[in-house]
């Protein structure tokens, strides 16, 4: 069976399950927004991740539905994860040689926000950099650079294992397909017990996205090149990119694309 085939069975035993299922006793059917998101390269996301599994495909679309008519995941406002966003330490600056958008992640400064925050957050940057994708040119996944350098000075959090796990739970069940790669610079020892309670979570296809880099801005400028054109990289990390992120400045540009976001919603 082809690919186009396997996204149309797959729609048509969604739309049957729908007529199964229920929340409460009232039957579900996805609304204008979800109807929007269960769109061709969603479905076929869903199929790769299911290694082509109509029926493992169709479950697992299932419980995303339902994941975000709970969460809501692209109803979050900057404003209410903006405690963690003011940290300056997760943010969508550039793109790699295919387009995807680059998430850095520096976990630097001490985060005394709850776990459901730091959740909500996470879901709101993939959010995020799911709307700078360039769809004309098919872009659907993300770059993330996950920068352990200033780690061991910080404060831990209590509940940074909880955080990590969850998180990727909600990536590989609800965003999958949406990882080009993964780039963990000087992680520090501990982090490969942790990695190891973290990656069962993971699907294989994921695990292999993820490369670890250690050493000189000029080792770790040579493992990201081939990816990631100097002109996007930050300097710090051997890159031209001048660029340095302001939260103070993101937050404003954030507010004014949920004000015209709300008035296109309205119109």
């Amino acid at each position: 069976m082809d690919e186009n085939a396997k996204i149309n069975k797959l729609r048509r035993k969604l739309e049957e399950s729908f007529s199964q299922s229920s929340i409460g006793e009232e039957r579900f059917v996805p609304n204008a927004k979800e109807n929007a998101w269960l769109d061709e390269n969603c479905l076929k996301r869903y199929l790769i991740a299911r290694d082509w599994s109509v029926s493992k495909s169709c479950k697992m679309l299932h419980e995303s539905l339902l994941w975000r008519r709970s969460f809501k995941p692209d109803s979050i406002s900057i404003d209410d994860i903006k405690p963690v966003h003011d940290l300056g330490t997760t943010y969508v600056n550039g793109f790699d040689k295919t387009g995807k958008p680059i998430i850095y992640m520096k976990p630097g400064a001490y985060n005394p926000n709850s776990a459901e925050q730091k959740v909500m957050f996470l879901v709101w940057i993939l959010e995020k950099a799911i709307r700078s994708m360039d769809k004309e040119k098919k872009v659907e996944k993300m770059c993330w650079i996950l920068d352990f350098s200033e780690y061991g000075s910080r404060a831990k959090s209590s509940d940074g294992l909880q955080v990590a796990k969850e998180s990727a739970s909600i990536l590989s069940n609800n965003y999958p397909e949406r990882l080009g790669s993964c780039f963990i610079l000087n992680s520090p020892w501990y982090f490969s017990a942790a990695w190891m309670l973290i990656s069962p979570f993971l699907a294989p296809a994921t695990k292999k996205k993820i490369h670890w880099i250690s050493g000189s801005k000029d080792k770790i400028f040579d493992g990201l090149k081939d990816e990631i054109d100097s002109s996007q990289l930050e300097e710090v990390y051997g890159g031209s990119n001048k660029i340095k992120y302001d939260s103070v400045d993101d937050y404003r540009r954030e507010i004014e694309w949920e004000k015209s976001n709300l008035k296109k919603l309205q119109s």
